[in-house]
Parts: C-alpha cells; structure tokens; sequence
C-alpha cells in the first residue's frame, strides 16, 4: 500500500506514464495519438489543465511537445510525487504494449484511469465503475472532459479501482495464485 499526500491545487493533472522508446514504441505511437487526436479537443475545455509525459526516453520523443500545460519528464527516480499532482490517470495504447501496471499504479494511487480497450486488455476490472474505457479519439476525449469537470465520478472510479487492485493484485493473492500454480507443477 502506498501512501501519498494529495496536493490541493486549482490545476487539473493528467499524466501519462510508460516507458517509451523507438518512435514505433507501442507508448510513443499511443502518446503521439493523444496529442494530435485528443488533446486539442480538451485543452480548451478543461481550465488549468495540465499534462505530464513521465518515463523513461519520454524528454527524448517528446520534448518539442513542451508548453506551459504539457510538462515531459522523462525518467524519474520516484514516481509517487506525480501521482500525487494527479488527477487523471490516461492509457492511451493503441496495439500491444507489455504488462499493464500503468492502471495498477494509477488504481494503487487511487487515481481515476480513462483507457483504451487494449490498454487494460488482461485486468479486471468493471467498465464504467472501476475504469473508463474507449477506443474513438472524440469520445475519449469528451469522457476527460467529463471526468475533469467531475470531481465526485472520479472519486467514485478511483475508489472502485482501488478496490479491485487489492482485492485481485496484492501480494497476498499473488501468492495464493503462485501456491495454486505450484502445487499442480
């Protein structure tokens, strides 16, 4: 269990957050679609809205993305202070990209995720009540629209998707499942 100290600030801050790599990197691609396809829907729309791109070689494909609203870190030592800032977690992946702990420490943080279908592809979950999922560029930008301007809805995702990462991901039922596993080897 991780413990944060929420910032109380009057900025809505949605980050990103992966490892990135080649231009043709899964979260270079699903990054590059967020900011031509979803971010000029919402930049407008959302006051204060700020965005932070954080992993690592995230400074290196995206540092001519910086402007005053979207922050590019690159990698970070302790990623907790971000989650902190957070608001919104997003989970752009448009095709595969490995093991989804993006959601896993969103939901550890208990901050509210928005996805794509791919992008919580293998977790549990419960659309609409633990996760927003969407897959269309126009949609999925008016869903942060409606979750930034919805303070209570993201409480309640972020609650429900709390609930299930320790009830279906904590170490204790990662050992129950290894334990299942080895005794029918």
């Amino acid at each position: 269990k991780k413990k944060i100290k929420k910032r109380k600030n009057k900025k809505i801050n949605i980050i990103i957050s992966g490892t990135f790599g080649a231009k043709s990197s899964p979260m270079n691609i699903s990054t590059r679609w967020f900011l031509k396809k979803i971010y000029p829907l919402i930049k407008d729309k959302v006051k204060n809205l700020r965005i932070y791109i954080i992993g690592m070689y995230s400074n290196k494909e995206f540092k001519s993305s910086k402007k005053n609203n979207i922050i590019v870190k690159g990698w970070v030592k302790n990623i907790t202070n971000f989650f902190g800032l957070a608001d919104l977690a997003v989970v752009p992946l448009k095709y595969e990209s490995g093991t989804r702990f993006k959601i896993l420490e969103a939901g550890l943080y208990k901050i509210p995720v928005i996805s794509t279908k791919l992008g919580a592809e293998g977790l549990k979950y419960k659309k609409n009540e633990s996760i927003i999922i969407e897959d269309n560029a126009k949609k999925f930008a008016n869903k942060i629209i409606y979750l930034c301007h919805n303070k209570r809805i993201r409480d309640k995702l972020a609650k429900n998707n709390y609930k299930i990462i320790t009830c279906n991901y904590s170490k204790n039922i990662l050992i129950k499942d290894g334990l299942k596993i080895l005794k029918k080897i």
